[in-house]
């Protein structure tokens, strides 16, 4: 089967990225940068037929990725510091 055609699985990781990877090949597809700390979380949302990627990280933000440009749409930043 082709590689677009295998089951893939995205992976929040502790190397601050987010990465798309190929469950039969094991081999990277997408990998999304831009936190600044290790990512904890992801969910998905469909708008306007685009399929976004949400991502949050302990560097207090939360990324929206555009996966069909594979890009950082937008960046929201937390301004308090966290509690316990």
């Amino acid at each position: 089967s082709k590689a677009s055609d295998e089951p893939d699985a995205w992976v929040a990781e502790s190397g601050f990225v987010v990465r798309r990877v190929g469950l039969e090949s094991g081999k990277t597809k997408q990998l999304y940068r831009g936190h600044g700390g290790p990512v904890t979380s992801l969910t998905f949302h469909s708008s306007n037929g685009r399929e976004l990627l949400v991502s949050g990280s302990w560097d207090k933000s939360f990324r929206v990725w555009d996966t069909q440009v594979r890009r950082s749409a937008f960046c929201l930043l937390s301004q308090g510091a966290a509690q316990s």
